[in-house]
């Protein structure tokens, strides 16, 4: 059986532009385009260079309010090259008829040293946004043992680690999110995480980068409950000693010290 991809993009240009720098891209890459309305179907051939099995290619193309959403399904029988497919038709059709969705700007507001350690994340992120999700803010760090990038959108929060066999992905939605906080290190800064009771730490973040992030998602989360017409303010008591216990064995790995775990008490108990 097959395994499949879908990438979701959003363009800035009309669907029939659209269909057509598709149907240019295909042939451009040896897809050999079939064109019907509102669809492009291309087959690739494996190519051992590049270390990719054959791919089934079908780009399905609606139109957007400022321009053209694109739903392209990648099929190939094992492997996982199938974002390098998506990229290399992005590449054809060009930069500038995709909606960036705030990704340039976030990135532009990074140091150059996260621009040069993040780069491959940052020329893959695109593929993996949904078509509705926008990106707020963006940082780098690490997770566990793996270097990667932060990414806010008003959807999600998700870290993103880019590898030559395929790609690490691990995200939270907004509702499930009940704290972001920023702690200040000499060697950078920590950004915690906290999902019904659980803690996740994502590290060595250059100073300012987890402050942004945690400033823009109190703005994101509020903006979003009233989307979900859901209440501002949910009170649970019995996660507050959850929540206290994860943060107190943070503490006792050494992950906190303990300025930073008063602080953590204090928020979670509104104190």
């Amino acid at each position: 059986m097959a395994i499949a991809r879908t990438v979701d993009w959003r363009l800035t240009i009309p669907p029939e532009e659209a269909q057509r720098l598709l149907a240019f891209a295909f042939d451009k890459l040896d897809l050999n385009s079939e064109v019907s309305p509102g669809q492009v179907i291309g087959h690739s051939k494996a190519r051992l260079l590049k270390n990719r099995w054959a791919a089934d290619v079908t780009a399905n193309i609606k139109p957007h309010q400022t321009g053209s959403l694109v739903e392209l399904r990648i099929e190939m029988p094992a492997g996982t090259k199938h974002y390098g497919v998506a990229d290399d038709i992005a590449k054809e059709v060009g930069d500038d008829a995709f909606d960036d969705r705030g990704l340039n700007g976030a990135v532009d507001r990074l140091s150059k040293i996260s621009k040069v350690n993040g780069w491959l994340e940052f020329r893959y992120v695109r593929h993996y946004l949904t078509a509705t999700e926008s990106v707020r803010e963006i940082g780098q760090g690490v997770w566990g043992k793996r270097q990667g990038i932060v990414v806010l959108t008003d959807e999600r929060l998700f870290f993103f680690d880019k590898h030559l066999i395929g790609a690490t992905v691990e995200e939270f939605s907004l509702d499930a999110i009940t704290s972001v906080v920023a702690n200040k290190k000499l060697s950078g800064e920590n950004l915690l995480i906290t999902v019904a009771g659980n803690a996740t730490v994502i590290s060595r973040m250059m100073h300012g980068q987890g402050d942004a992030i945690a400033r823009v998602f109190r703005e994101v989360k509020a903006n979003f409950r009233v989307k979900q017409n859901a209440p501002t303010v949910i009170h649970q008591t019995s996660s507050k000693a959850e929540e206290l216990a994860k943060f107190a064995a943070l503490r006792d790995q050494g992950i906190l010290n303990e300025d930073e775990f008063a602080a953590m008490k204090a928020q979670i108990l509104g104190l």
